[in-house]
């Protein structure tokens, strides 16, 4: 646990690259030597407004997880969606190798379908990219205060519906 923070942090030995490994490439950077933390695609993120916290973020799901954070603090800072449809709308992720831009297409649990549609899936190949329907994906929870109006300093909190949009702790 951090002392400034209180934020736990991961300490997993998965996190390590093995130099046998192929999937993906293994970093020497990240090889396993004594006192060596792993690197880690671990994205907590605070995002502060004016000295008061906006929203929190964090996210399951190894190497997707930086994607998954940006796309969903993208949709809500940016777009302007609200935290579930940031949080529920499909995404793309891309790990670099292989080279391929993966797009989800799921269910969630009250069996509506989240795709993207076919005209976007052929810009995006026109573009030239290898494009490949997702078969896993990243878990968010996204935690997002009003900081104005009469509502300021309410909190709305989503959980994924990818995983059935209950928290882990409930």
């Amino acid at each position: 646990m951090s002392a400034s923070t209180g934020i736990l942090l991961n300490s997993q030995m998965y996190d390590f690259s093995i130099p046998a490994s192929s999937t993906p490439p293994p970093s020497p950077a990240n090889f396993i030597q004594p006192f060596k933390r792993p690197l880690s695609s671990m994205t907590p993120t605070i995002v502060v407004k004016d000295g008061r916290i906006k929203a929190v973020i964090g996210a399951a799901g190894g190497l997707l997880i930086p994607d998954a954070v940006a796309q969903v603090l993208i949709n809500h800072l940016n777009s302007k969606m609200n935290p579930l449809v940031a949080v529920t709308v499909p995404r793309l992720y891309h790990t670099l190798y292989p080279n391929v831009l993966y797009h989800e297409d799921y269910k969630s649990q009250n069996g509506h379908q989240f795709s993207y549609r076919s005209k976007m899936l052929r810009e995006l190949k026109k573009k030239g990219h290898v494009l490949k329907k997702n078969t896993a994906s990243a878990i968010c929870s996204f935690v997002v205060q009003n900081l104005e109006g009469p509502d300021s300093g309410q909190l709305i909190a989503v959980t994924d519906q990818r995983k059935g949009g209950l928290p882990a702790g409930y």
